[in-house]
């Protein structure tokens, strides 16, 4: 299987407010890929948000708790965008 470029791929990644869920997306970041963040904590998401887009990036934050269908099912269709 051949995949895309990081930089032609979007990530999710869920539990991205702090720890090494953050330290995921920088990481993604650095290799340009676009990234939809996710985790319980909104204000964490947002903060988040904001330091990849004043690096020059883009992220779209979902608010989700992973117990919850349709809250995943959201962070699913942002990807797909």
């Amino acid at each position: 299987m051949q995949l895309k470029p990081l930089d032609q791929q979007v990530v999710a990644v869920e539990g991205a407010s702090r720890g090494i869920g953050r330290e995921t997306v920088f990481q993604f970041a650095a290799r340009a890929a676009k990234r939809v963040v996710s985790a319980r904590s909104e204000s964490g998401l947002q903060s988040l948000v904001d330091e990849i887009e004043q690096m020059g990036g883009e992220a779209i934050a979902v608010p989700a708790d992973l117990t919850v269908f349709e809250q995943v099912k959201a962070i699913a269709d942002q990807a797909e965008i």
